[in-house]
């Protein structure tokens, strides 16, 4: 954007500002140059030196002296005393040589004695001045009691070691008329570079003024301003130079800051009332002064349009201007203030505003058109119903889709019908394109399933389902149209029927598990052969048992080989649970007896068994592994034997009886001792007797 200030009407007004301040100051110009040395004073002696005075010069300046400070002694001791001495102080004009000629003023004061400290001798009239000057200190020559000899004064210079050669002290010679002579200035003996150590009081009017070249002007213009000041700027007077400081100083009153200059040239940078000031400043010896002077400038306003700037092709841009009464704009615009335009091309578009006194200025506005991103976004897709749509764009740096997408380069959406997503894309500058996606929905395949179901546990299910090209299933079963899984727990089976288009359909069958019932048959056991076992089971409503014994809570086989007994009982709801009775046969111990016998009626038969572990007889014999029963009758005798096992097994032993003979022996006699009898027998066919006799009929 640039400016352009056309000052038509341009009103000069000079004005002129000032405030007069008196200021005094001593004027230590010597002391400044150099320390004085107080260990040397010179002699002023009328006899010894011919020389009744001095004086030190100084440069013009316009004011007036009120006395002198001087480093004059009445002696070198160092000790003040009451002692005094009247001299004369004076104020001279100066030839080219820095010597006393015409007298302005003089006075006669009295020098005290202070020891080494200098002293003020004030004028009894102040003293003008404009040009260049010297002041003096003489002895009274005409005071009552002076003595050419006897009266003397000790003063201090300085030789000037700063190397300027001025060479300002001039001493009072009685020779010649008497006579002043500068020895530096009027022979040029650089041995005689003095400075004395005299130092005028000196007051002068400070004025700070300046003009303007004019109190009102046009933005762009500059404004004269010009240093009217009544002021020294004399480096014995003023010792800016010597301190690196300004004598002068402009503030514009814009903020800018301050500057150094005696006269200047400047150029507001912006519209507005400003008070400017001129500052300067008496750097003195004794005192600083400062002085101000202000005055109010009023800069006209210049027109001011919009900032450059850049648009996106197609933006409708707001152009307005500040700053003037009247506003005409170009590219056919016309006038106003606001102005809208619709940006195509790069433009550059000139305000020119007219203001306050005629002032005419003009501003620009660089106009840019930055072209739209080229957006592009996904392909348009089909999807099935549910299925998760990722929509993706590039060609920008930021991206806003519709359809409460929000924010973002990627989507994903699960759109439910058809749509069409409109995705724009702002760039680095704020340009913005578009471009769209359109998703198609397809629908999912009606997959349906077998209905829920419940089967026993351990049962096989079947599963199958319709309304689609593939099958899948859940709980491991994997592809296919048909399952039959086998049922443990209640299961929900989820099939995913897959259509032609690839979308995806589902439904379920709920299983439910009928428990089995928990049939209890009785225990495992043992039995011997030929016994009958008794087999139960509880936990069911009907029972049917295998090897052939058929159906019934109850069973008694007699089994003859270790056998495995399984019943089924079904329960209400047809559920098949089962048991078993495992049964071992133990085969009955061999039992074996004493061998069939005859024997006589009477006798005692001897019968055994061996192979068991306990014996019962029959025939009232009892318990016993033997037996010894007494012979009346042919005898069946049947022994059961029990082993270990409680198994019985038996024999039998047939005792067969044979009649006793019928024996008929002599008869009953009678004979003498001594005698022998004769003893027979018949109906046997051997005969034992007893009492010794033997065997024999």
């Amino acid at each position: 954007m640039k400016k352009f200030n056309f000052s038509i009407v341009l009103f000069f007004c000079v004005q002129t500002l000032f405030a007069q301040v008196n200021f005094t100051d001593t004027i230590l110009y010597p002391q400044s140059k150099g320390a004085a040395d107080t260990s040397n004073f010179r002699l002023l002696n009328e006899g010894s030196k011919a020389t009744i005075g001095l004086s030190q010069t100084y440069n013009a300046n316009t004011g007036i002296i009120h006395g002198i400070r001087a480093f004059v002694l009445l002696d070198t001791n160092g000790v003040p005393s009451t002692t005094t001495k009247e001299v004369i102080i004076s104020v001279f004009n100066v030839n080219s040589f820095r010597e006393p000629t015409t007298l302005i003023h003089a006075s006669a004061v009295t020098l005290f004695d202070v020891g080494t400290a200098e002293q003020t001798l004030l004028f009894d009239t102040p003293v003008a001045v404009n040009n260049k000057y010297a002041i003096a200190l003489d002895f009274d020559i005409g005071a009552p009691g002076y003595s050419p000899v006897t009266d003397s004064l000790w003063y201090l210079c300085n030789v000037n070691t700063a190397g300027n050669q001025e060479g300002l002290m001039a001493l009072h010679y009685v020779f010649g008329g008497p006579l002043w002579i500068n020895r530096y200035g009027h022979y040029a003996l650089t041995d005689s570079d003095f400075d004395a150590m005299l130092a005028p009081i000196f007051e002068t009017t400070i004025t700070p003024s300046y003009t303007t070249s004019t109190d009102s002007i046009c933005l762009g213009d500059n404004v004269q301003f010009t240093n009217t000041s009544t002021f020294s700027t004399d480096h014995m007077y003023n010792r800016w130079d010597s301190l690196g400081m300004d004598p002068y100083k402009w503030d514009y009153g814009d903020g800018s800051g301050t500057y150094n200059h005696i006269d200047t040239s400047y150029t507001y940078a912006d519209s507005g009332t400003f008070n400017s000031q001129l500052i300067i400043t008496n750097y003195g010896y004794t005192n600083t002064w400062v002085d101000t002077v202000e005055k109010e400038l009023v800069v006209v306003e210049a027109v001011v349009a919009n900032t450059d700037t850049s648009v996106c092709f197609g933006d409708t841009l707001h152009l307005s201007a500040t700053g003037a009464l009247t506003y005409s704009w170009d590219n056919s615009l016309g006038a106003g203030a606001n102005q809208f335009a619709f940006q195509a091309v790069d433009t550059m578009y000139v305000v020119t505003g007219t203001g306050a006194f005629s002032c005419i200025s003009k501003d620009t506005v660089n106009v840019s058109v930055n072209a739209l991103p080229n957006v592009i976004t996904s392909v348009d897709t089909a999807v099935c119903l549910g299925d998760t749509v990722f929509l993706s764009a590039t060609g920008a740096v930021a991206y806003s889709w519709d359809n409460g997408l929000g924010a973002g380069q990627f989507q994903d959406p699960i759109p439910t019908i058809d749509t069409l997503y409109v995705v724009e894309g702002t760039d680095a500058l704020g340009c913005i394109g578009l471009d769209t996606v359109t998703v198609a929905i397809n629908a999912l395949p009606t997959v349906m399933a077998s209905t829920d179901t419940s089967v026993c546990a351990g049962d096989t299910v079947f599963l199958s389902a319709t309304g689609a090209v593939a099958y899948t299933w859940d709980n491991g079963l994997g592809a296919g149209q048909t399952q039959t899984p086998i049922g443990t727990i209640d299961t929900l089976y989820v099939v995913s029927g897959t259509d032609a288009l690839g979308c995806v359909g589902l439904d379920t069958v709920n299983v439910a598990i009928n428990a089995l019932p928990n049939l209890i048959a009785s225990t495992d056991t043992s039995v011997c052969i030929g016994d009958a076992v008794f087999l139960s089971a509880t936990g069911a409503v009907a029972y049917t048992w295998d090897n052939g014994l058929g159906a019934g809570q109850f069973q008694d086989p007699i089994p003859t080989i270790d056998t495995l007994y399984v019943v089924e009982g079904t329960d209400g709801l047809g559920c098949v649970g089962l048991d078993t009775i495992n049964v071992s046969v133990n085969a009955l111990p061999n039992v074996i007896t004493s061998v069939d016998t005859t024997v006589c009626l009477g006798d005692t038969v001897f019968l055994s068994a061996t192979g068991a572990v306990a014996y019962s007889w029959d025939n009232g014999l009892g318990a016993g592994q033997t037996q010894t029963p007494m012979a009346s009758i042919d005898t069946f005798y049947v022994v059961n034997g029990t082993d270990a096992l409680g198994c019985v097994g038996l024999d039998t032993v047939n005792v067969a009886l044979n009649a006793l003979p019928t024996v008929i022996a002599s008869t009953d006699t009678t004979v003498c001792a001594g005698d022998t009898v004769f003893l027979s027998a018949t109906g046997a066919v051997a005969y034992t007797w007893d009492n010794g006799l033997g065997a024999g009929q």
